[in-house]
């Protein structure tokens, strides 16, 4: 009877815990998700909370959409690009400026940074991947696990990943001109083939 006893509770717990995780996970991706240290990645839902911008100590806001005017001018730096969340627009035109914002941001101790567009899915989250792989040195694939063990609801539209895969040919091509042949990985996470989505 005990080990029944202790067997159940044991799974309670376990269901508990997956059940805490779970709500962890969707408020995160309703917000915004803590990607690199001092980088946030999100939504339209945590740029106009004021509230939870300062809890995070948010500094600077970068918006990657098009019709979304800055909500707290007076408080935040912003950085707007104007960009359709459609596979036909030309995201990668705007890596090198946002690589300089966030750059710039976090080069300052004091300072973090908020990269959103409506949900913090496709537009956002394109932006942020390359310029991962651009500060860390990293491929595409090990720049998409990245992001996407961290905020699981990143979904680039098919555009934005071809767009991507070839920004991770310059990379490529300026390492070696750099006499850096080697492709260096931060992290790992553990995301399955399916979940990435990356073959659109």
């Amino acid at each position: 009877m005990n080990s029944k006893i202790n067997q159940f509770n044991q799974q309670t717990s376990q269901l508990l815990d997956m059940k805490s995780t779970f709500q962890i996970e969707c408020y995160n991706n309703k917000y915004a998700t803590n990607i690199l240290p001092r980088l946030f990645l999100g939504s339209l839902v945590a740029a106009t909370d004021e509230v939870w911008l300062k809890e995070h100590r948010i500094t600077h806001i970068l918006t990657v959409a098009n019709g979304i005017s800055p909500s707290f001018p007076e408080s935040f730096t912003y950085k707007v690009i104007p960009i359709r969340d459609h596979p036909s627009q030309n995201i990668s035109n705007h890596f090198e400026e946002v690589f300089e914002f966030i750059h710039s941001v976090l080069d300052q101790e004091d300072s973090n940074i908020l990269v959103h567009c409506h949900q913090g899915v496709s537009r956002s989250a394109s932006v942020v991947i390359a310029y991962i792989m651009r500060s860390q040195q990293l491929s595409f694939e090990d720049a998409f696990k990245l992001v996407k063990g961290k905020r699981s609801a990143i979904r680039p539209n098919a555009g934005f990943l071809k767009q991507l895969k070839t920004f991770e040919s310059t990379i490529l091509v300026s390492s070696e001109s750099n006499g850096d042949n080697s492709i260096r990985i931060i992290e790992k996470t553990t995301t399955t083939e399916n979940s990435m989505n990356i073959d659109q």
